[in-house]
């Protein structure tokens, strides 16, 4: 018991509170996939309706705290892609996602942009919580030779990937990312090569090699966890889309005249109520399945005891005839 309680739990130590980078990213994240004025000022306005009349603290109160924080957030992104209940009011500073295939590609690698930074943030936590526990080589090796891989890889590919896809870019910062790139390049390999010399400094004989091969392999599983951050923009997209139709339906039938006055803001009305909640839904399951797992995974490790849902311990055994 003792030998297990000393393994899961370390009373000297306690991790980084990651907290105030999770609410950034998961409101940053609500409000991208949400976006929209209409959608945001209504949970805005619900959530805090709803805060003054729940008293007990409660989990429920919790939901709607996210809710209502996500409402300023979906407002915020809302207006900068000039979005009210699906109509494009005005030319918002982000290109609209559902006009053109550039557009739709620039918000596209936008997001699996802020997945890399993201994830990035949480290599850089991993070395804090080394350096707490002072295990120094573990802090550079485990954590800040990624944060230079992911630097070095969003330099080296900033241009490739521009030109490649004939995304329009500034000629100042088409010059500065043209200055980067083989900066980049060496910072990639170099944070490539750390990795793989170091995976097995704490493995004895053969096992030295074979995780650096696992080191390698882990660049798969980085580009994959950077590729899952596209889920952003589909839900986005899928919103935007269905708030379109559901526009298009109820104005069609609208200019029908007659009893087209009553069904067409009703249909808007139940096709626009039905996409904010899918899209509240959808926003806080995908966003809690990010930060738990793209942006955790690089950092937390836990503290407590060992959970054995299985089996028993015993302290004494008493022998009979």
């Amino acid at each position: 018991a003792e030998f297990v309680t000393n393994m899961y739990s370390a009373p000297d130590y306690k991790e980084f509170d990651p907290n105030g980078f999770v609410f950034v990213f998961f409101m940053i994240f609500f409000g991208l996939i949400m976006a929209d004025i209409g959608y945001g000022a209504l949970l805005l306005i619900g959530g805090a309706v709803l805060m003054t009349r729940l008293k007990i603290d409660n989990g429920f109160k919790k939901l709607v705290y996210i809710i209502t924080y996500g409402g300023a957030f979906t407002i915020l992104f809302g207006a900068l892609f000039g979005s009210l209940f699906g109509f494009a009011v005005y030319r918002g500073v982000l290109p609209d996602p559902t006009a053109g295939r550039t557009n739709v590609l620039v918000v596209l690698l936008g997001c699996m942009a802020l997945g890399l930074l993201q994830i990035t943030v949480g290599y850089i936590l991993k070395a804090v919580n080394s350096f707490r526990q002072g295990a120094i080589a573990d802090g550079i090796f485990d954590g800040l030779t990624w944060v230079l891989f992911d630097i070095g890889l969003f330099f080296a590919v900033f241009n490739f990937i521009t030109d490649y896809f004939d995304i329009p870019v500034a000629a100042d910062v088409k010059g500065f990312f043209d200055a980067m790139t083989m900066p980049g390049v060496v910072m990639l390999g170099a944070g490539l090569l750390v990795a793989v010399f170091t995976a097995g400094r704490k493995e004895k004989l053969i096992g030295k090699f074979t995780k650096g091969f696992g080191a390698v392999y882990g660049i798969i599983n980085l580009l994959s966890d950077v590729l899952s951050y596209a889920r952003l923009f589909g839900l986005m997209l899928s919103g935007m889309i269905i708030a379109q139709q559901f526009n298009a339906m109820g104005t069609n039938i609208l200019a029908g005249g007659g009893i087209g006055y009553v069904f067409g803001p009703l249909v808007m009305l139940v096709g626009h109520a039905f996409n904010i909640a899918m899209g509240v839904l959808g926003a806080y399951i995908h966003d809690c399945r990010l930060q738990y797992i793209e942006f955790f995974s690089k950092f937390y490790t836990g503290e407590g005891e060992l959970f054995t849902p299985l089996g028993s311990r015993f302290q004494y055994v008493r022998l009979t005839k």
